[in-house]
């Protein structure tokens, strides 16, 4: 593994070479079965992103905010043409196709902290966001911390989505659920994590069983 991306490389006189070297296979037959590996660590990374778990079986960690849009987590990265491998007589190489997508999937498979800054809004943003009406997701998010506007008697009352829309602009709407928020919210920058979805089948133990059943069934060919 790299700290630049995530990839997986077996090479050299470990116990792959050793068991193939004990089959005494030619270095075309070497070579296929090298691919065929590389081969089944791309399935299993397929079969893990398609069942939601990682190589231990385990469900990946939730997202922590809910879309709108439901669909597997690392489904992209895991698409044929992404994933790619490079087989040699001794040795396979299984990665992704640009730098992107290895540092994307590395940072999946063993999770990372990042420091986001936020983002100055621009002078055409403000301005579009103070004629825009607030949208049903803000007015939900004001609802559920609590928003509030003053009634007679000098009461406070509760307003539906609907009048939040109606009456407070865009820009209205992110100001109060800042407000709303707390001081947390209003920080230049913070940390998020992204928890270790392990999805990449590099397990060692894994390798090792695949690897001697590609071999085996290498060796039945005939040499």
């Amino acid at each position: 593994m790299s700290s630049h991306g995530l990839s997986a490389k077996w090479t050299g006189d470990g116990l792959l070479m050793a068991e193939l070297k004990l089959l005494s296979l030619t270095p075309a037959r070497r070579k296929r079965a090298m691919s065929q590996m590389g081969r089944e660590v791309q399935r299993q990374s397929r079969r893990n992103v398609k069942q939601q778990r990682d190589v231990n079986g385990r469900s990946f960690a939730a997202r922590k905010k809910r879309r709108t849009k439901k669909g597997r987590m690392l489904s992209g990265l895991v698409k044929r043409g992404n994933m790619r491998q490079r087989a040699k007589t001794n040795s396979v190489t299984i990665g992704f196709k640009n730098d992107v997508m290895a540092h994307l999937a590395y940072e999946h498979q063993y999770g990372t902290t990042k420091k986001v800054k936020a983002r100055k809004m621009s002078s055409s943003q403000s301005a579009e966001w103070e004629k825009a009406p607030a949208t049903r997701q803000q007015a939900q998010e004001m609802n559920a911390l609590g928003f509030r506007v003053a009634a007679k008697g000098g009461k406070k009352r509760r307003v539906s989505q609907a009048w939040i829309i109606e009456h407070l602009t865009k820009k209205q709407a992110l100001g109060i659920l800042y407000e709303l928020k707390g001081s947390e919210h209003k920080k230049p920058s913070w940390e998020t994590v992204l928890p270790a979805r392990r999805f990449f089948a590099s397990d060692a133990q894994w390798v090792r069983a695949m690897a001697a059943s590609v071999m085996t069934n290498e060796y039945r060919k005939g040499r």
